[in-house]
């Protein structure tokens, strides 16, 4: 059996917990117990199906800042799977298993003619040299090669002028706040 040890973080953080516990869970037939935490964007299929080990558990923790472990084989005994897991290589080549274990309500109809990006700035808030905030270059160089009628920015602080002022400028966009 597999659990899932909620570390924290947001709707983000959650879904990639999930989806590494989950894809540890169905490559090695073991029952997933925990589901996503509730929210009103998006559940998970059930994934009750695969072998139930109780004794001597074993924690999984993340990685992320070390680099890349998913296991080769998986003792007979129950895991416990701890932290973001957000490295990349854990999902590529993954993507069609993965929306399997979500469900979600499509909407009625979609503008092809827009684009909406995601910017998280508030807990990542470190610029320059060694920051974690994605330049703002780095979007409009994306932005620039498509072809659009609007730009949609979500993002979680929507008070950072100095960080949103190139968007509102270049493209007029439409700020969406505050998730």
């Amino acid at each position: 059996m597999i659990k899932i040890q909620w570390t924290g973080g947001r709707f983000g953080n959650q879904m990639f917990l999930y989806t590494f516990a989950r894809l540890m869970a169905t490559r090695f037939r073991y029952k997933l117990e925990t589901n996503l935490i509730e929210n009103s964007i998006v559940t998970n299929s059930l994934h009750q199906e695969g072998s139930e080990y109780t004794n001597n558990p074993i924690t999984i923790n993340d990685t992320w800042k070390t680099g890349y472990f998913f296991p080769e084989y998986l003792e007979k005994r129950q895991y416990i799977i701890s932290g973001i897991f957000q490295n990349g290589n854990y999902y590529f080549g993954k993507e069609a298993l993965i929306q399997s274990f979500f469900q979600y309500q499509k909407p009625s109809s979609l503008n092809q003619n827009d684009i909406v990006a995601h910017v998280r700035l508030t807990d990542y808030k470190q610029y320059g040299p060694g920051g974690t905030v994605i330049d703002p270059e780095w979007y409009i160089n994306i932005l620039d090669k498509e072809d659009f009628n609007k730009v949609y920015l979500v993002t979680d602080e929507s008070t950072d002028h100095n960080y949103l002022r190139k968007f509102k400028k270049r493209y007029n966009c439409e700020i969406v706040s505050p998730s």
